[in-house]
């Protein structure tokens, strides 16, 4: 690669082969998420977890982390990416910008959304179906945000009226 120094332009020298990053945000709790994606997912962690550029890497202590990665998987939050985020024709961009800019309504007890996110943890491992539990989970970010059932249709057709009020 020496013969090559001249023409390589990364500033970080003396192969550019990545750019260098705070190793902090490697290490505990975080939420990933892959920058291009074809629809949004956002995977928590709370171990040391090294991952290329490709990934965006979200850390904050202003909201439950476990809570934030089942709003950031709604389909409310989808729909949100696809009109206020960043799009490459049908690609979901994830990067700062639009995340900063995530309207985040937090619940008065967001203890009922961790304990559906650690249920579907235990299934995931068990690769059983997690769909009822992520519909419930879609209406109640649909509630938590104040949408009428008219609003949920056009977001998601699937949930039906009965759904949406006995949840």
């Amino acid at each position: 690669m020496d013969k090559f120094s001249q023409i390589i332009t990364s500033d970080n020298k003396p192969y550019g082969l990545h750019r260098s990053r705070e190793e902090k945000f490697f290490r505990n709790e975080k939420i990933m998420s892959l920058r291009k994606c074809a629809f949004p997912t956002f995977t928590y962690t709370d171990f040391d977890c090294y991952v290329s550029q490709s990934y965006f890497v979200i850390q904050t202590s202003k909201v439950d982390l476990k809570f934030l990665t089942v709003l950031l998987n709604s389909k409310l939050m989808a729909f949100w990416f696809r009109y206020k985020g960043k799009m490459q024709g049908q690609i979901y961009q994830i990067d700062k910008e639009p995340l900063l800019t995530v309207p985040i309504l937090q619940p008065e007890n967001d203890k009922v959304f961790v304990s559906l996110f650690n249920e579907i943890q235990v299934l995931k491992r068990g690769n059983q179906d997690i769909s009822a539990i992520q519909k419930c989970l879609d209406i109640m970010i649909f509630k938590l945000y104040d949408l009428t059932f008219e609003d949920v249709q056009k977001i998601d057709g699937t949930i039906s009226i009965d759904d949406f009020q006995s949840n």
